[in-house]
């Protein structure tokens, strides 16, 4: 409800009328009327359709042009004709409102001809109106199909979009990372573009292009180097095995570190050796090893049956909950830093703070430590990682 056109549309439905003593106030009903703004957020989208009109400016300006002379011509004809026995035609712009509303077949009436020259004249008008109107209609209706094709096969030329985010790939795991990313309203504030080989996603969270996003030039596209992260899927296929699968995602974080070094690049990889290229030598940010995550889920799942799985989703924001990364200073001042881990764990159970505190890692060596002993001490130069519990 605080989101801005939550607020707009909260505003727009208040039954104002339904209490006698705000009554004086129904003037605010015209608060309705921002109902409109919400069009901003497809400002993007009507873009996309200028650009198409935008191209066809020759063939739109050339039918004006042939609109605008026929209307002159009309009003010329008209106006020498029945000047002298029309009352209803005194002054040319008579003749001018004449000949706009018979081209645009609207008759209102008011004014027609008395002669028989007249009535020919405007036969012929509203005979050339038929063929006019149709064309602008064709014309503007070609034009938004055209968009609508170019939207559904994904071949967008470029995506003016900045500090958003990029999939690269399209897999049956992009798609729920999606719907969680929009059911989060994380999509609320940031643009999702997907750049995809495979059949492009038609929900309405996000923007598709189709193309290998292992080339510079399709990466350009979608502005990857404004985007704030970028995730590289696995898109196998007959054709594509698992090591090539490696191979091109370590092509793709390479050409997209040197385009933006600044963007947080995440990495699925099935060899272990490929993701130490990536986070060595490419910068890349983060790996997700597929095959080790699943084997070591399975693994420990043999081990104690009927309980790790079960774990592994609560710690996961599939029931709400998540694993979140903070700072000593979210529980403590700048003068009671340092603090001992039995410090920190007594102070979150009295305070009843809904968090588990899991570890830490420390900023210069990088290495995470799992339930580390009580009498550790915590500066500001640590991460501390815990379960977030769902509210």
């Amino acid at each position: 409800m605080i989101q801005p056109f939550s607020i707009i549309d909260l505003v727009a439905i208040i039954p104002i009328g339904a209490l006698r003593s705000l009554r004086m106030f129904r003037f605010l009903r015209l608060a309705r009327l921002l109902r409109v703004l919400k069009l901003a957020r497809f400002s993007t989208g009507f873009s996309g359709y200028l650009k198409e009109i935008k191209k066809r400016s020759f063939e739109f300006m050339t039918l004006g042009g042939v609109v605008f002379g026929i209307l002159i011509l009309a009003a010329i004809a008209i106006f020498t004709i029945e000047k002298q026995v029309n009352n209803d035609i005194n002054t040319f712009n008579d003749a001018l409102w004449w000949s706009v509303v018979t081209l645009a077949t609207v008759g209102y009436g008011d004014v027609y001809p008395h002669t028989l020259a007249g009535k020919f004249v405007a036969a012929l008008l509203m005979l050339t109106s038929i063929g006019i109107v149709g064309g602008i209609g064709g014309m503007i209706t070609s034009t938004i199909m055209t968009r609508i094709d170019i939207l559904r096969e994904g071949r967008i030329d470029n995506i003016p979009f900045e500090n958003h985010i990029v999939f690269c790939g399209w897999t049956p795991c992009a798609e729920k990372v999606a719907k969680f990313l929009a059911k989060e309203g994380v999509l609320d504030k940031r643009r999702l573009v997907v750049l995809t080989e495979n059949e492009i996603p038609s929900e309405d969270y996000l923007l598709a292009c189709k193309g290998d996003f292992s080339k510079p030039e399709n990466l350009m596209r979608v502005n990857v180097d404004k985007s704030v992260f970028t995730v590289i899927f696995h898109e196998t296929s007959e054709n594509v095995d698992r090591m090539m699968a490696d191979m091109k995602a370590t092509l793709t974080v390479m050409q997209i570190e040197s385009l933006n070094p600044d963007v947080y690049t995440i990495t699925e990889v099935f060899n272990e050796e490929n993701a130490k290229l990536i986070t060595g030598q490419i910068k890349g940010d983060e790996i997700v090893f597929k095959e080790l995550v699943d084997a070591d889920l399975i693994l420990n799942t043999i081990r104690n049956p009927g309980h790790t799985s079960e774990l592994f989703y609560e710690i996961s924001s599939l029931t709400g909950n998540r694993i979140t990364v903070s700072s000593i200073s979210r529980f403590f001042s700048e003068e009671e830093i340092p603090v001992t881990v039995k410090k920190l764990k007594r102070k979150l159970i009295d305070e009843s703070e809904p968090v588990i505190f899991l570890g830490y890692m420390h900023e210069e060596d990088q290495n995470i430590v799992l339930n580390p002993p009580n009498r550790v001490e915590i500066n500001g130069d640590y991460y501390l990682y815990f379960v977030e519990r769902k509210k």
